[in-house]
């Protein structure tokens, strides 16, 4: 029977092997001490020095955020940039001196290498400290796309594009000088250029390996290691790529709106828009039901029964509301097409946006930059440190709109958008008519988070009966119109789902809506039309559409750019009797924090697809709580033929 041989200790194995490592070590490390020796690429590391300082300062107020191990990754960067910094100034220095045209031809590759190493590096630290944030792979993809952007970024941001162009040029001019002053006192060695080579290579390498982590971990990375990290990732091209949308709210280029000659009767419109308000949890019609803070201050508001978002997210609708484009539009539409703020100071009107939402979640603020906006108030100016997601209180904001169209000499088009009723839901413990009240929110347990949403409305429907006085006091408000309505609804556990986002279900897109109309803000036929259209389902870009009617510009809306694009139906006019074919979507181009859906509605019918297909058919009169999913063919050939047109990409991801 055959034994089995020993297993050898691991200390004996190293001991055997350890002259073979010793020699390799010597083999590999004296021509590199000798390249080193002769070209002293160390004395070009300064600039992985001198970066890491300056993003240390900048980072000053977070350093305390940064654990021990996000300490070792930043120095560990730190180190390989040394490495590469050292290995391009040591090339450099040597193909300067040498005296073949061939060997100093090399010397114009490294320089500008050296120039886009340096050009990455501070365009990536401008961008963090303009924006707050660390740019994403598929932005530098689209740099070229972006470029007009970009330059009007640096060209309202003297200071920043001065420090950038400074740091480009002096760190270069520092770095060719330092190349060519020591390329007169070091000798040629073209073995050193071999093994500087290599250094580069082995780095270069080195730092690949470093960028393979996730974002989270590039944070804490110095710039320019952070820089080429995003370069590495972007090169990275995604399948597909090339039809690949680019989406994001950053700052809007806008066509220009011609001047537009409004209607003889100019009215005040002033668009309330809540967040996160499900149809059920509001009163909107006072025929239907009773509202205990909105009844007594606005009794005689027009309730839209049947209003529908045509996306469960804040800047999809805010796209479709202030553009009139659909939920689905991508770039450059999203960010070309004029919001109504422009449209309205082409007409002649004062432009007002309160807000009480942050401008800094997820970049909100840049893409209003730009809008035609003449008294801008966000959640920042009403308080010193809003919470990202709710906000700051809806009660600054209001105090903050009627302040200012208080003051206001000429018709004046204004948005109050409120924010407190977005997750983790605004409450005050004098106004929790819902049992049992919390301070806390537990998002696990579904019974305290409807009755915490539930209190956080009714703190907002007393504040909004507080403003609705205030308004109706005073003297403009006889030729105002009012529009409210909440960017969509909140599921609460409907469908599996806590919060907005990613569902097309009802809980998330039937929102409250209601007009409210000064005795001399709308004509009697405008009035009657009102009315009348109330009781239709109504769309997001149907309130888009009213206020385009109601500033005037009806008769002249194919004059504003992207008029072809826009399909809503005014509720001041006479309405066709068959309803339109409207398109939902969760992802656009100002959105794409979510897994893709899709969907289209007419009516009672609805066609819906996940981000895999296929399209399922939902019958709201035999079906309200959407539990029973049939074939798409049940909601009829014309409304499965416009979703396959609308949306091919689901038709390919399901193989029909």
């Amino acid at each position: 029977m055959p034994t089995s041989s020993p297993v050898e200790p691991p200390l004996d194995v190293w001991a055997r092997h350890t002259p073979t490592f010793s020699r390799l070590a010597r083999k590999l490390g004296q021509p590199l001490l000798r390249a080193i020796r002769a070209s002293h690429p160390e004395r070009f590391a300064w600039p992985a020095g001198a970066i890491a300082l300056l993003d240390l300062i900048l980072r000053k107020p977070s350093l305390p955020g940064i654990t021990a191990m996000n300490g070792l990754h930043y120095g560990a960067r730190v180190l390989v940039m040394a490495v590469l910094w050292g290995a391009l100034g040591g090339l450099l220095c040597l193909a300067l001196r040498a005296r073949r045209a061939i060997s100093f031809a090399a010397a114009l590759p490294l320089a500008a290498t050296l120039l886009l190493l340096l050009c990455l590096t501070a365009s990536h630290l401008a961008y963090v400290v303009v924006n707050g944030h660390f740019a994403t792979p598929e932005l530098l993809r689209s740099v070229w796309t972006l470029r007009a952007i970009l330059l009007v970024y640096l060209a309202e941001l003297p200071v920043v594009a001065g420090a950038l162009l400074i740091t480009i040029g002096g760190g270069f001019a520092a770095l060719l000088a330092q190349a060519l002053r020591r390329a007169r006192s070091v000798h040629e060695n073209a073995r050193a250029g071999a093994w500087l080579c290599v250094l580069l290579t082995a780095s270069a390498t080195l730092l690949i390996l470093l960028s393979t982590g996730d974002a989270a971990s590039l944070r804490f990375s110095p710039p320019d290691a952070g820089g080429l990290g995003l370069l590495i990732r972007a090169a990275q091209r995604p399948a597909g790529f090339e039809t690949e949308p680019l989406r994001g709210a950053f700052r809007r280029l806008p066509l220009a709106v011609p001047p537009l000659m409004r209607a003889t009767r100019a009215s005040n419109v002033l668009v309330i828009l809540t967040e996160s308000v499900r149809a059920d949890a509001m009163c909107s019609d006072p025929h239907e039901c009773s509202d205990e803070y909105l009844d007594p201050s606005a009794s005689d508001r027009i309730g839209f029964s049947r209003l529908r978002s045509q996306s469960p997210g804040t800047f999809g609708t805010c796209m479709v509301l202030w553009t009139g484009l659909e939920p689905d539009t991508e770039y450059p539409a999203s960010h070309r097409a004029p919001l109504l703020w422009e449209v309205a100071r082409a007409a002649g009107y004062h432009t007002l946006y309160v807000t009480a939402q942050s401008p800094d979640f997820l970049d909100f603020g840049k893409y209003l930059t730009v809008a035609g906006i003449d008294d801008l108030v966000t959640a920042n100016d009403l308080e010193p440190e809003p919470d990202l997601m709710l906000g700051a209180a809806d009660e600054k904001a209001m105090a903050a709109f009627v302040s200012h169209v208080a003051r206001a000499t000429q018709p004046w088009y204004g948005v109050l958008h409120l924010s407190n009723t977005h997750a983790m839901y605004r409450t005050d413990p004098s106004v929790q008519p819902y049992l049992p009240p919390h301070s806390a929110l537990e998002m696990g347990i579904l019974p305290e988070l409807k009755t915490r949403y539930l209190n956080a409305i009714a703190l907002q429907r007393r504040s909004l009966g507080i403003f609705l006085r205030q308004l109706r006091a005073l003297p403009s408000f006889q030729r105002t119109l009012v529009l409210f309505l909440s960017d969509h609804g909140e599921p609460l556990g409907d469908h599996g789902e806590l919060i907005h986002r990613d569902g097309l279900y009802e809980a998330s897109l039937r929102v409250p809506g209601w007009a409210l109309a000064g005795p001399e803000a709308l004509t009697a036929e405008q009035r009657e039309a009102l009315v009348t259209n109330s009781k239709r389902w109504l769309y997001t870009r149907d309130i888009h559409a009213t206020v385009l009617d109601a500033l005037g510009v009806w008769e002249q809306r194919e004059r504003i750019p992207y008029a072809e694009l826009r399909a809503g139906r005014s509720l001041l006019r006479p309405m066709p009797e068959a309803e339109p074919l409207v398109p939902l979507a969760n992802l656009s181009g100002v959105w794409s924090f979510a897994r893709p859906h899709y969907g289209v509605v007419q009516n009672e019918r609805k066609l819906l697809a996940g981000p895999s297909g296929p399209f399922v058919c939902f019958d709201l009169d035999h079906d309200p709580g959407e539990r029973n999913p049939q074939p798409a063919g049940a909601c009829g050939p014309e409304l499965s033929s416009y979703a396959r047109r609308r949306f091919p990409m689901v038709g390919q991801a399901s193989g029909d």
